[in-house]
Formats: C-alpha cells, structure tokens, sequence
C-alpha cells in the first residue's frame, strides 16, 4: 500500500479518472499532454516522456487494469472485457467504476499527473488508505466523489453532510429479459445477507449500492459491498 503510487488522467471534457500504480513510474514535474485514442473497451494515448521497461510482459488483462503497451510507447486504461492488440506490462488498476471510460472520445485531450490529497474528500481517501483500502478524492462532470478499488472491485463513495452513498461498478445491464430480472432478484436477496443493496446507477444497470451514516459505517459498507460482488460473480459462475 505505502508503495504505490497514485495519479489522475484529467480528461478536458468530463473530468478525472484516478489510479493506482504497483510501483512508481517517473512523471517529470510538467503535465503529461496526450490525446485520448478510444478502441474497443479501452482508452489508450501515447506519451513519448515515458520510459518504461519491457519486462514481465502480457497478453491477458482483467477489467480494471493500467498497463503499457510498449510498440506504441502508450499507456492503456481498460474498462471493459476486450484483450490487449500485443503483449503489455501491467501497471495499476483504475480507482471507481471503470465503466466511466466509456464516455470519453476519441481524440480528447488528456493530462497524467500525480495524485495530491486535497480538503475533505481528500483526507478521506487518506484516512482509507490507512485502513487498506486503495483511494483517491477525484472530480468527475462536476461532481465530487472518492473512488476505491477494494478486492478488484471499483467504488464511488459521495460524502454528504448526512452521510455516505457507496456504489459499486456496475454488474449487468438491466435490458427487461427474464434473464436480467432474474439476476437482479437473485442479487437483491444476496445483498440482503451483506446489509447493502442491489440498485441501478443513472444509466440503468444494476449495481450494488449502501448507506452508512458514519466513517466506521462507511469502511464496514466498503468491505460488504465488495465482498457481495464477489460472492454473486462467484455463484454465478458455478451455476453456469
């Protein structure tokens, strides 16, 4: 935990998406400036300042992961199920739901920087990475959140003044099958083991979602939601 390292890719248009990384890579002082480059489900860009090395390479990454590709000098964001075009190195997870992805555009601007708390939100992500929790506070369309990856699964916390709202990345998408209300029932009743909910996020999808009305509350909710998500994927599964 102390040793990674934590930076924002700042997209002009929608905002920041925060991550982690298993070990430092040298960022110069100056903002990295790269356009985003959208294929399939990943958002990759080239940034020529890197110097990466070309060991411990991979065909297979998982959703989530930050890697580089090393023919094109690029770092790749992957927020879907797609594989890499040729042998990566991983680098990191994205913090929050890395769906969020989904929204940006080819050709978008984007800068790499480090990751520095600031105010509230701020010191919350702190606070929760001293509980072994990865976090980091971030802006995303003009909304304040702290985003999590706890257990592979990403997270986004809202403080409020009458508490927190935590949710998960998102599961499935509710189309109005059988199948999906299926699964949802199914997610409701596990959910209701863990004291969180099954829920939709704003683009219809189910999600897994909590209430806690303090910070112990709060980390409790974390680790339960996570530990939900896994559990369902787990035991769906083994059914298949």
């Amino acid at each position: 935990m102390k040793s990674a390292q934590y930076v924002l890719f700042r997209f002009e248009n929608k905002g920041e998406i925060a991550a982690y990384l298993y070990e430092p890579i040298p960022l110069p002082r100056e903002l990295l400036e790269a356009k985003a480059n959208v294929w399939k489900q990943e958002v990759y860009f080239t940034v020529k300042e890197l110097r990466i090395s070309n060991e411990e390479l991979t065909i297979r990454v998982k959703r989530g992961d930050v890697a580089f590709w090393p023919p094109g000098n690029a770092l790749c964001l992957f927020y879907g199920f797609n594989q890499p075009y040729g042998p990566v190195k991983l680098l990191g997870r994205i913090l929050g739901p890395p769906e969020d992805l989904a929204w940006i555009e080819d050709g978008e601007p984007v800068h790499i920087v480090s990751y520095r708390d600031y105010g509230k939100l701020g010191d919350i992500a702190k606070n929760l990475r001293e509980e072994g929790i990865f976090a980091a506070a971030r802006s995303w369309e003009n909304y304040q959140s702290i985003v999590v990856e706890h257990e592979g699964i990403g997270l986004e916390i809202y403080a409020e003044e009458w508490g927190y709202i935590i949710e998960s990345e998102s599961i499935f998408n509710m189309d109005g099958t059988v199948l999906s209300k299926l699964y949802f029932f199914k997610l409701d009743k596990l959910a209701r083991e863990y004291h969180v909910r099954a829920d939709l996020d704003e683009e219809g999808r189910a999600i897994l979602s909590a209430y806690a009305g303090s910070y112990e509350e709060m980390i409790r909710a974390v680790r339960a939601v996570s530990g939900c998500y896994n559990r369902f994927m787990s035991e769906v599964l083994e059914k298949r």
